[in-house]
């Protein structure tokens, strides 16, 4: 990993789940761009631009969107860093199989999932 990132994007459908952490993300991370992004093209499409993106990718899209899209952005767009969030241990196993980063969200607390992605963020200070 040569940069860091400027903003955050949550890949995930609307619900309860990327609600919550879009909420949590804004509270520890004020200074931090964060956008959730639900289509496969509008991911894509953001990812084209100059901003350099953590990618927080849900694993639990249908039809292994997911899996697809953190593949994707780790074989492809060098300037950003896909992390699956993913619900169960077997899901954590997949992604190391894969060499892909993951973050199992259950029982994680707001202290570990910020020390976990605190290291890909860039944050600057508007003052």
């Amino acid at each position: 990993m040569s940069g860091k990132s400027s903003g955050v994007i949550l890949f995930a459908q609307t619900g309860r789940l990327s609600a919550g952490l879009k909420v949590l993300l804004k509270s520890l991370f004020p200074l931090v761009q964060i956008e959730q992004i639900e289509t496969v093209d509008g991911l894509y499409e953001i990812l084209a631009g100059d901003i350099s993106w953590l990618v927080l990718i849900d694993a639990d899209f249908p039809s292994e969107l997911a899996w697809i899209a953190a593949e994707r952005i780790q074989q492809n767009h060098n300037a950003h860093y896909p992390i699956l969030l993913v619900h169960q241990s077997r899901q954590v196993e997949r992604a190391h199989a894969a060499g892909l980063q993951s973050i199992l969200l259950d029982g994680m607390t707001a202290a570990s999932l910020s020390e976990t992605i605190s290291p890909y963020l860039h944050v600057t200070d508007p003052n």
